[in-house]
């Protein structure tokens, strides 16, 4: 269910047409004509629809937002692309917008430039969007003031008569000559809740087309909204009125307007800039605080904004306006500011729980070279042998996806942290979108907890070879420092592990780095067995699969990064097969440079082999994150992986646990096919983080 927006560029009929929107501010409040020229000036439209954007990300969690966006041309929509252009590009990649001309019918296509440009088109948008079930419009004079996601909720209290939600607008209850309205004051349309399937089963094709055939527009109304109040006064049955809180303008603090007990307990959701209230003097609270969010970094701490916001409000009560219905300081202030208050709570509780918001967890995702749309079956065939399954699974999109899901499950499962900052390192848009996609069906409690954030991968200029060497984007693990140059320090980790523990306790190696240690990487003791021998770091080689790196000390290496570290000191021999091999070359040399950590933090089928490494700690703390390296969740050894892969967010851990240990013990009295049969005391090792939840 898409937000939907309209713009049109302006073409106002008055003398000066490109008036600034501070020279017209400034004169709103006394000249008619000057708040004409404000209300028309693409100008304003710019900045307002500017601002709404970035409130829309600034207080959402929600990874990717879906806008339509309804213009009048395409040079209109990129315009509107163009506004974002100055967002960071995390940011700017969380927004999808989608350009979607306005629908008119055609015996009355003048209806267009009623009231102002395109201010009819939200009425039409059953017709304009066929393929949409349901949409929340909002129009752009309007700012966010908590998070957005809540508007959805409104289709949940909406009955199967319903068509549209919508707030009150108690100016029509007061006006002389009184007009038409429907609810108890009248209704806006300045967000809009519409189903837009019982729109065309209950009104004949949509709500624009039945405002036409009502013979209403032959009464002389200012606007679209005068005649959907009159067309809505006999149809109670038709509308979900809500309170002001989802829909904020200066008419609701009339007298006259219906209480709004949530407005002060929840807060205002949305400001409603109607009229040009942000830019009018004596409106100057809504001006006030649509100037702050106006001027605020996508990037700044909700704390400092809440901070201007309140030395500004406080400013302006020593002004002492009272001509005009929104002078309740007292009251106001605490509604319009209870969003960016949670907002900052939730900020410092992030930081105290979730390390990855200072230090993100990074992965790696590249297209698969068999392309997204492949018939990649992860299942065996009657042809496939060992070699050709394996190579088809390296291959596979299907598996980095099935692998991902459990990943991201575990991660939340296991987890307490409130947030976990995902940086992804991907080759494309839409390899990022895919990898977001793979969490759209979580509950929203546990997929809000995500926050992903797109780079781009970097390779070193002149070495085009090393992007596909070994598996597409294999390398790009090396490049963290270069890629990531505004992080401090990272934990990566490969896509095709599961945690069997709480992932914050990776970020607590970090803290463990003392100088001038820069990486913290465990065993893979199949160097130990390597025949010709290869070179290998540590007591057993090192793994790459996870690695805890402090970027600012890589940074200090010889070409700015470990990756170009890598390469600046030239060729190896044998040759390296992938990254991996190359790094233990690298810091075999290097001891000083590496801590080396326990099978726990990375647990291989290897570490199971009689000549690797032992790992007390698996036991006593264990396992905490289980990698499926070369595949090995899909072949012989998948049952712990089966089962996280399945897991209910819902289901009792010790359920869990207990299937778990059955299947563990129907295998244990099988035929050992794996190393890790014979590693005393596995079991517990892999279920210990399950048995302590």
């Amino acid at each position: 269910m898409p937000l939907v927006i309209v713009a049109c560029e302006s073409k106002p009929t008055h003398e000066d047409p490109y008036i600034s929107i501070n020279d017209a501010a400034d004169a709103a409040d006394s000249d008619p004509h000057a708040a004409l020229r404000l209300i028309t000036s693409w100008e304003r439209q710019q900045e307002q629809l500017t601002t709404m954007l970035k409130t829309l990300l600034y207080f959402s969690v929600a990874p990717v937002w879906r806008i339509i966006v309804l213009t009048d041309s395409r040079t209109t929509f990129d315009k509107v692309l163009g506004l974002t252009s100055l967002f960071p590009q995390e940011q700017r990649e969380r927004l999808r917008l989608e350009h979607q001309h306005q629908w008119y019918p055609k015996y009355n296509s003048n209806i267009s430039a009623n009231w102002r440009p395109c201010a009819w088109a939200k009425q039409f948008l059953a017709e304009a969007l066929p393929n949409e079930e349901a949409v929340v419009y909002v129009d752009t004079d309007l700012v966010f003031l908590g998070p957005p996601e809540e508007i959805w909720g409104l289709f949940e209290v909406m009955d199967a008569q319903q068509v549209v939600a919508l707030s009150p607008e108690p100016k029509y209850s007061v006006e002389t000559p009184r007009r038409k309205y429907a609810g108890r004051t009248g209704l806006n349309t300045g967000v809009m809740v519409a189903n837009l399937t019982r729109q065309r089963s209950l009104l004949g094709g949509g709500l624009g087309t039945a405002l036409l055939n009502s013979g209403l527009l032959n009464h002389a109304y200012r606007h679209d909204q005068d005649v959907l109040n009159h067309f809505l006064m006999d149809k109670p049955h038709l509308f979900k009125e809500v309170s002001a809180r989802w829909n904020f303008m200066i008419s609701s603090c009339h007298t006259a307007a219906p209480p709004c007990p949530d407005c002060k307990r929840l807060g205002v959701l949305i400001l409603h800039g109607a009229d040009v209230s942000f830019y009018r003097l004596l409106e100057g609270l809504f001006l006030v605080t649509y100037g702050v969010l106006s001027q605020l970094s996508l990037t700044e701490p909700p704390a400092n904004v809440l901070a201007r916001l309140r030395s500004r409000l406080a400013e302006l009560e020593t002004m002492k306006i009272t001509d005009t219905a929104c002078a309740n300081m007292t009251m106001l202030a605490h509604s319009f500011t209870l969003g960016l208050t949670r907002l900052a709570a939730r900020d410092r509780a992030i930081l105290e729980l979730s390390p990855s918001v200072k230090s993100p967890l990074v992965i790696s995702v590249c297209e698969s070279p068999n392309g997204y749309n492949s018939d990649d079956s992860l299942g065996l065939t009657d042809e496939d042998t060992d070699f050709t399954y394996t190579n088809r699974l390296r291959a596979s999109w299907a598996r980095q996806r099935s692998q991902m899901t459990a990943m991201f499950k575990t991660l939340l499962y296991f987890s307490k942290a409130p947030i976990w900052r995902i940086i992804v390192l991907t080759d494309t848009l839409d390899t990022f979108h895919r990898v977001v996609n793979i969490t759209s069906a979580f509950p929203r409690r546990h997929k809000e907890r995500l926050r992903f954030e797109r780079r781009e991968q970097w390779f070193p200029p002149g070495y085009t070879a090393i992007i596909n060497n070994w598996r597409p984007c294999a390398w790009a693990k090396q490049f963290l420092a270069e890629s990531l140059p505004e992080e401090d320090a990272v934990v990566f980790i490969d896509t095709d592990l599961i945690f069997l523990g709480p992932a914050e306790e990776l970020w607590q190696v970090l803290e463990s780095m003392t100088p001038p240690r820069a990486v913290a990487l465990a065993p893979e003791p199949n160097y130990l067995t390597e025949s010709p021998p290869r070179d290998y770091a540590g007591t057993a080689g090192i793994n790459t699969g996870v690695m805890i790196a402090n970027l600012t000390r890589l940074r200090q290496l010889p070409g700015g990064g470990l990756g170009s570290a890598i390469i600046a000191e030239g060729a190896i021999h044998p040759l390296p097969r992938h990254d991996q091999d190359a790094l233990n070359h690298f810091l075999k040399p290097k001891p000083h440079l590496m801590l080396e950590l326990t099978s726990r933090w990375n647990f291989l089928p290897s570490a199971c082999m009689t000549r690797g490494s032992p790992c007390p700690d698996c036991v006593s703390s264990g396992i905490l994150a289980l990698h499926g390296a070369d595949m090995t969740f899909f072949r012989f050894i998948d049952m712990m992986y089966a089962n996280l892969l399945e897991l209910n967010f819902d289901e009792a851990p010790a359920a869990l646990l207990g299937r778990i240990q059955a299947q563990l013990n129907l295998l244990d009295s099988g035929r050992p096919i794996f190393p890790c049969s014979n590693y005393s005391e596995f079991n517990q090792a892999v279920t210990y983080g399950l048995a302590r939840l």
